[in-house]
């Protein structure tokens, strides 16, 4: 209507402006007069939004009016204008105000009747020209409006239960919502006028011709029964399930529209049958349909190359028809993938959003007429830097804030908008920053690249902060105290607070890295600095940069978020935890103990106030620390320093056993402690103790803790020891292995003073009594106490397992477990090893022991005869010819090396020496003696050695090419073992470029075994016959047939028994 309306007037004009020297002036007066003197219907209008719009409508119909007389007039004198213009232009005016007229009466039934009723006149009847029975519609539609009402008021009083009205800041729900329970059910009814929803109610819905419409029940509205119509009939699931659609949709048009279809408009007479055409399902792939090509025809569609369009030609079309220009150039009527709006660029294919170069551009500029002169710096050249910065937050997001506070504190020294402002240091970092990192924040994903959302909870109290995370399932924990510069009086609480994010941040960023992060806290007044971007306090700004910039190193996306502290209870209990453990060494006082025992690689028990090491492990996560629970990590690879709380020196001493890590341990002087015993053997300390420092007791040793601790001192008033510990030595595992694998032993009633009658406060008693405990496993040797235990533990978890007694056990339990064992057993060994195991921890324990008894002894008879795999398979003997062939071979040939001459002493070692594998690794080349008539290698240890006597071994110099002695001075001096320092005689070789070279690592068992099968493959033998334990058997056979007294041969091999030496002889016949 408002299109037909501007082009009556556009017509007007262009009528008027030809004949305008023809009419009198009443014409212009006509027009552009005042209405003040004029009486208005609008005047007496109530409802305001009515009023405002008819004011104009009557405005325009007076002026309209008044023309329209001035035209009447001068074509009843004749001034001699065209009779073709006058008629003309008359009826260009009775057209405006016809349009007027039927428009401002809508607005006077709005202003007589409701909004309902002139909407339903609108709805219904209301296109150009309203018919001529205006009032009888207007009656029926008020009954209608009436009814409908009625109705609602109905549904009202039924209902027992109501919604609140909603409506938003910004609009929101016009209506809200009502409902009620009626009949069992729960009923909606929502006011949704809006036709909006017209193509989802009838989307799936498929024309099916027309019907008949049934005669209606009862009169209309007018009284007068309406006649049969053809309705169109639409066949969907719809009309099936109207009365759900009823339970909430109260406009007579929706459901008019599900019970009967809607009204298809036709612009001839409707088709005889049901339809002409097939229903072709896309007009694009069938262009000949006739209705497309009708619509093409008469201009609605237009065919384009590049198709779709945003927005149709049709409505293209009805622009151009109402006389509006379009600016082709500012419309984007194409489909693209980068578009510019409202100053940005919106890249769909990289998939964010960009600055146009025009505004980097203007950035730019003025960031650099600011710095030419920083001192006198215009007000409103400094406000537009700061405008163009917050324009562009769409893109750079909270980096606009951050980074113009110091820039709004400046702008906010001016004294007016004419005058200048000077610019602090601070200011012109910021414009600094703008010029060399607005490329870095020029643009920004538009959507999300984090989709896991983790919930960061933070809190800090008077003495501490705290926070806590859950990732993956696991929950990480953050603690740490506040230097006492920092603490509650010194500090203000939003400080604390932010700081207290920051150190967590610092703390688990790494955890955290990639992440969108939801940071909640219970201080309001951190989440709106957060929120806003930053604080005008300048201290409270540096420490918002702090977390921006940490933030953006570690790619997460923090979003601040305030909780009820009801909410925050366990970030709140963490930031109220005291440490009284936390002393430790002064630093003099480490740098001392650096120089004895040094260096070490990593403090295991520190934190962010204590720490003596870049790297340190602390309780809970906190800035700097390599990791969170040092029992938690693995110590392997590293040399520790330990100053641990005294209550947990076992656990660290076991934690380090198994790790298998040399440490350095700081204790302090109390006797009393439990244990103490453990670290002392009489007057000194345990002999795994390789080297102590003393520290005396006072403030130059220890720096304080906490200051409520220790009797208001914050650190023990002791002396303090420092001790080096190498777990890798044989005393301290042995002691170790059976400390912690046999802690129960020590609880029976054998090892109680008590309970012998001895008096258990006796000094002298209780410290012999630890050192007793502490050298029991010393009673065995390392390897045998380390199988031992192993089994012991296997034992103790099947009888707790099924809730029988493992100290002392019973002979069925053992039989029982024995039997367990065969099922998955392969030789006797793990039966016997075991049944050793049961014996010895039953024997330290002071009780007897159940693998005596003849049911025990049976089961291992069982496991000796039915498990017979690998017994009595001993591999073959390497004889004298062998030896002098791999001579030969090895060392006689052209292409002889130190590779070849190693293998080579190693394999005539054990057949001269009677030797095991273990003992040639014992061999020492500083320790040989070597003699003219023959040389002696020291065997410190050996498997048949159990007090650790040693035994030297001689092996006789017979001269030539192929003797061993020779062999192995050759071996020495070629293979420069002096350079390499003191060690074992049969060592790697390592091949370089410059040749080969004996390295300081011995070989392991497996590449010893690869050499004797190497050497017997090389001899025709089978390799699979062959072992480290062919030269031992070799020898002892070389010695028997030649007729080397027993005495002799059974000493040289260092055998115990006869039935072992010749286990090792082999006879031929």
């Amino acid at each position: 209507m408002f299109n037909v309306f501007t082009s009556v007037v556009r017509d007007l004009k262009s009528e008027l402006s030809s004949i305008k020297d023809k009419i009198e002036d009443s014409v212009h007066d006509a027009i552009s007069g005042s209405f003040e003197h004029k009486k208005r219907k609008a005047d007496k209008f109530k409802n305001e939004a009515a009023k405002k719009n008819y004011i104009p409508l009557e405005e325009t119909h007076i002026r309209f009016s008044a023309v329209k007389e001035t035209v009447s007039e001068a074509k009843e004198s004749r001034i001699g204008m065209a009779p073709e213009q006058l008629e003309k232009m008359d009826e260009i005016l009775d057209e405006g105000l016809s349009i007027l007229q039927d428009r401002m009466r809508f607005y006077e039934v709005a202003e007589a009747e409701t909004w309902d009723v002139a909407k339903k006149i609108d709805e219904h009847d209301f296109i150009l020209d309203l018919p001529e029975d205006v009032k009888s519609k207007l009656k029926r539609a008020k009954k209608e409006v009436k009814a409908e009402t009625k109705d609602k008021s109905a549904l009202k009083k039924k209902s027992s239960f109501g919604f609140r009205k909603f409506r938003s800041k910004k609009g929101g729900f016009q209506k809200g919502f009502q409902g009620g329970f009626q009949q069992g059910g729960f009923q909606q009814h929502a006011e949704l006028e809006s036709l909006h929803l017209l193509a989802d109610l009838t989307e799936a819905a498929e024309f099916e011709g027309f019907r008949r419409a049934a005669k209606p029940s009862s009169s209309t509205s007018s009284g007068q029964p309406s006649a049969p119509k053809s309705e169109p009939w639409l066949r969907n699931r719809l009309r099936q399930h109207i009365a759900f659609w009823r339970t909430f949709c109260t406009s007579a048009f929706i459901l008019s529209i599900l019970t009967s279809g809607y009204q298809l408009p036709w612009s001839a007479n409707p088709p005889v049958g049901p339809r002409l055409f097939s229903n072709y399902p896309s007009a694009f792939e069938y262009p000949e349909y006739p209705a497309v090509a009708s619509l093409v025809a008469s201009g609605a569609a237009l065919q384009v190359q590049n198709r779709p369009f945003i927005v149709k030609a049709q409505v293209l079309g009805d622009f151009a028809q109402a006389g509006f220009v379009l600016s082709t150039e500012k419309c984007q009527l194409q489909l693209s993938h980068v578009v510019k709006f409202l100053g940005f660029v919106i890249d769909m294919l990289s998939g964010v959003f960009r600055l146009t170069a025009l505004q980097k551009t203007k950035l730019q500029d003025a960031i650099s007429s600011a710095r030419s002169s920083p001192q006198r710096v215009p007000a409103k050249l400094l406000a537009r830097i700061t405008g163009l910065l917050a324009s562009m937050k769409l893109v750079t997001g909270s980096v606009s804030g951050l980074f113009t506070r110091y820039l709004h504190r400046a702008l906010n020294t001016r004294s007016s908008w004419r005058s200048t402002v000077s610019l602090d240091a601070a200011a012109l970092s910021k414009l600094s920053f703008w010029t060399s990192s607005l490329d870095q924040f020029s643009a920004r994903p538009i959507w999300r690249q984090f989709s896991l959302v983790l919930v960061l909870q933070y809190d800090a109290g008077a003495n501490g902060w705290g926070g806590h995370v859950v990732i993956s399932g696991q929950q990480h924990f953050a603690h740490g105290a506040w230097a006492p510069d920092e603490v509650h009086g010194c500090r203000s609480s939003t400080w604390r607070e932010l700081q207290g994010l920051h150190r967590l941040l610092r703390s688990v960023g790494h955890l955290l890295r990639g992440h969108r992060v939801i940071a909640r806290g219970d201080a309001q007044n951190v989440f709106w600095i957060l929120d806003r971007g930053g604080s005008r306090l300048e201290h409270l700004q540096e420490i918002c940069l702090d977390i921006f910039w940490l933030c953006h190193s570690l790619h997460i996306d923090l979003t601040p978020d305030w909780v009820p502290r009801a909410q925050n209870e366990l970030a709140d209990y963490l930031s109220k935890l005291v440490d009284y453990d936390d002393f430790g060494l002064q630093p003099a006082a480490f740098s001392h103990l650096l120089q004895q025992l040094g260096p070490f690689d990593i403090d295991c028990f520190a934190s962010e106030h204590n720490a003596l090491l870049p790297a340190f492990f602390s309780e809970l996560w906190t800035p700097r620390a390599h990791a969170a629970n040092a029992f938690a990590q693995p110590w392997s690879g590293f040399r520790c320093y330990c100053f641990p709380p005294p209550k947990l020196i076992p656990r660290v001493l076991q934690h380090a056993l198994e790790s298998c890590t040399d440490i350095v341990l700081v204790v302090l002087d109390w006797p009393g402690q439990f244990w103490w015993p453990l670290l002392r053997s009489g007057s000194g300390w345990a002999p795994f103790v390789r080297r102590s420092v003393r520290f005396p007791m006072g403030p130059a040793t220890l720096r304080r803790g906490s200051a409520t601790s220790f009797f208001g001192h914050g650190f023990p008033l002791c002396d303090v020891f420092a001790l080096d510990i190498p777990v890798s030595g044989k005393i301290f595992r042995s002691v170790l292995i059976l400390f912690f694998s046999s802690a129960d032993v020590f609880g029976q009633h054998a090892w109680s003073l008590e309970d012998a009658g001895l008096p258990a406060d006796d000094p002298v008693l209780s410290t012999l009594l630890s050192e007793l405990r502490a050298r029991a496993s010393q009673s065995r040797a390392e390897g045998t106490v380390s199988t031992y235990s192993g089994h012991w533990k296997r034992f103790k978890t099947f009888c707790q397992a099924r809730g029988v007694p493992f100290l002392p056990a019973s002979p069925l339990t053992v039989a029982l477990y024995f039997t367990f064992l065969l099922r998955s057993a392969k030789t006797p060994s793990p039966i016997l090893s075991c049944s050793g195991a049961i014996f010895f921890h039953h024997s330290i324990a002071g009780l007897p022991s159940p693998t005596q008894h003849p049911m025990v002894a049976m089961a291992r008879q069982i496991a000796r005869r039915t498990l017979t795999k690998g017994k009595n398979q001993k591999t073959e003997p390497l004889l004298a010819s062998h030896i002098f062939q791999l001579f030969d071979t090895w060392l006689l040939s052209p292409g002889a090396d130190l590779v070849s001459a190693m293998k080579l002493a190693a394999i005539s070692l054990c057949y001269a020496g009677f030797f095991r594998f273990s003992d040639l690794m014992t061999v020492q080349w500083q320790e040989i003696r070597f003699e003219s008539s023959h040389m002696e290698c020291f065997l410190e240890k050996s498997k048949t050695d159990q007090f650790r006597e040693g035994r030297w071994v001689l092996i006789s110099r017979v001269g030539g090419e192929r003797c061993i002695v020779q062999l192995v001075e050759r071996l020495i001096h070629f293979g420069g073992y002096a350079s390499v320092g003191p060690g074992g005689l049969i060592r790697n070789i390592v091949s370089t470029p410059v040749g080969q070279r004996v390295c300081s690592s011995v070989p392991c068992y497996s590449t010893v075994n690869a050499w004797f099968k190497e050497a017997a493959q090389l001899l025709g033998l089978d390799p699979d016959q062959y072992a480290t334990h062919s030269g031992r058997r070799g020898g002892a056979t070389r010695a028997a047939n030649v007729d080397v007294p027993d005495r002799l041969f059974k000493e040289h091999g260092g055998w115990r028994s006869e039935r072992a030496k010749d286990g090792y002889v082999v006879t031929r016949l």
